[in-house]
């Protein structure tokens, strides 16, 4: 679940979100993550999303309670600074108490806002959002991922106000809001926040807040700077230039480090003509996984093939030997077939005439009644 992407309009991030709690928001971005275009109605399984809003002990009776209050939320969109449309999410977001899923239909005036869009928006993973504490943190990671291409924005003390829902001066918004914010964006996100504040000319009062935002450069590990070498042997590659420090870091920030070397390694065998977007060396670095998938599935084929065919012997060989038993069996009950006849007569009281009927009408019965004799003695020996 961490690792799915939520894209949204900016116009989401840049609304009036200060209504949600926490637990809320979380469940509204976990949500929005599946997302797709030709769909307004969804179900997921609610376990995975209860632990990611930190519910994973609580009743689903508190679980459903979030549930309940999220369907009433609303988002206030504003087209400029007099005017803004408020949005209902979902149409339909209820909880199936027996089943233990979530059913959501999105609002098909919101909807175009998660779904339907070719500029002015964002994108981040939700495993971004979850160690996060504060609704605050949410709101403001959001509000900088909207503005994270222009890398800097400001806001007024009344607008950070408004934004939070709350009249706080400077000084408390700086120790409630601003510190305690940024400190967990730094530290759990993939940006990091540096804060000027601004101050009025003439009184030299704080009128508001710089927002300078910056991507964090992931560490390359000496087993992914290999594979970016060997990608790089491959002619076309090395042509494209889309082998470079940013790219390296736009493609760490959507694939685990493991998985790039593996795409990259699969990439330089795999890509035989000139390209010149990031996006076609993405694919063939995340088609190893069908390519992975595919060739699972040839092995487990084989390996069932194989199975079988060890199975097939096995069973030949305990018919051989359950064979070879049963006529070392058969040459044992003829050697002794006196002595087991006696036993029978004599130790069973078994009828000698019945017996030689036996014989000569049913060879099977009479084979398995000295059988059982046979066992007897030995059982008793």
């Amino acid at each position: 679940m961490k690792d799915k992407e939520i894209t949204h309009h900016n116009s989401i991030s840049q609304g009036k979100l200060e209504d949600f709690e926490l637990r809320e928001l979380k469940l509204f971005l976990v949500l929005m993550a599946d997302v797709k275009k030709e769909s307004l109605e969804y179900n997921y399984n609610s376990i995975d999303i209860k632990k990611f809003i930190n519910m994973g002990d609580q009743s689903y009776k508190a679980f459903e309670k979030i549930i309940s209050n999220l369907q009433k939320r609303r988002i206030l969109i504003f087209e400029n600074e007099d005017q803004y449309n408020a949005y209902n999410i979902f149409s339909i977001l209820r909880f199936n108490k027996k089943e233990k899923y979530i059913i959501v239909k999105y609002n098909e005036e919101f909807f175009p806002l998660i779904s339907d869009f070719k500029k002015n928006f964002c994108k981040y993973k939700l495993k971004y959002i979850e160690p996060l504490t504060s609704k605050y943190s949410i709101m403001f990671y959001m509000l900088c991922k909207s503005n994270e291409f222009r890398k800097e924005f400001t806001l007024s003390v009344n607008e950070i106000n408004e934004k939070i829902g709350k009249v706080i001066r400077s000084n408390n918004l700086e120790k409630i809001v601003l510190i305690p914010t940024i400190q967990e964006i730094n530290q759990y996100t993939d940006i990091n926040i540096e804060v000027i504040k601004e101050r009025n000319g003439l009184k030299n009062k704080i009128s508001g807040y710089k927002f300078i935002v910056s991507k964090k450069i992931i560490k390359v590990s000496n087993l992914l700077e290999k594979a970016i070498k060997k990608a790089k042997r491959n002619i076309y590659i090395n042509k494209s230039k889309m082998l470079n420090d940013e790219s390296i870091q736009i493609l760490l920030s959507e694939i685990s480090e493991n998985d790039l070397i593996n795409g990259l390694n699969y990439a330089y065998i795999k890509i035989n003509k000139e390209f010149k977007t990031l996006g076609y060396l993405k694919k063939v670095i995340l088609s190893i996984d069908e390519t992975i998938e595919t060739s699972n599935e040839i092995e487990m084929l084989e390996n069932k093939e194989v199975e079988q065919k060890e199975n097939k012997e096995l069973k030949e060989n305990v018919i051989l030997v359950e064979e070879e038993q049963e006529n070392n069996l058969i040459e044992i009950l003829k050697r002794n077939e006196e002595q087991l006849i006696e036993y029978l007569v004599n130790v069973e009281k078994s009828d000698i005439g019945t017996l030689l009927l036996l014989k000569k009408k049913s060879k099977m019965i009479y084979e398995n009644t000295l059988k059982r004799a046979y066992n007897k003695i030995k059982k008793e020996l």
